[in-house]
This record gives structure tokens, sequence and C-alpha cells, in this order.
């Protein structure tokens, strides 16, 4: 998995939930991330979510499907913010 040590917090009174963990590459695939962190239940459909602009990544929709995810695009080359949807969040904590 690419989020190691991972913690479930719900965000009150939003109603929004925030998966937080670690992060042990410096590059990796896009859809190796939505897939092994159960963003996404199978390639089919993390493509099916990004074709319906419904990942983001910091803040900025992801369009290309072959997308990968570098400690270059992290805020404050620390934190990868992943967001399904409009309540599901993902964050990456690189070491």
């Amino acid at each position: 998995m690419l989020f190691t040590n991972s913690k479930k917090y719900t965000l009150f009174p939003f109603n929004t939930s925030l998966v937080t963990g670690k992060i042990k590459y410096d590059t990796i695939d896009g859809y190796y991330v939505l897939v092994n962190n159960k963003i996404a239940k199978s390639k089919r459909e993390a493509r099916e979510f990004i074709k319906g602009n419904s990942i983001s990544i910091n803040g900025k929709k992801v369009t290309d499907e072959n997308f990968i995810i570098t400690k270059e695009i992290a805020l404050y080359d620390k934190v990868v913010v992943i967001r399904r949807g409009k309540k599901k969040y993902y964050m990456g904590i690189y070491e």
C-alpha cells in the first residue's frame, strides 16, 4: 500500500472522512494509488472516476488517465491530498 499506518478521521460538522498515512515512494503510478488504497475498487472504476472528473489531487482535477504522483507535486514537499467526489479525502505524508 502507498499509505502505511493509515488512520481514518471524520471531520465534524462536515460529515467528511479523511484517511491519512505515510507515503513510501517518491514516484508512483496513479492507478496503483487509487486501487491499493481503496479509493477505487478496480482500475476500471478508477478510470471512470477520472473520466467523470471525480478525482482531484491537491485541488487540481485529474484529467490524464496516465497520471503519476510524485514528490514534486506534494504541498510543502510533504503532503498529497487526493479527493474522490465531494466528501472522501485521502492524505499521504512523505516521510
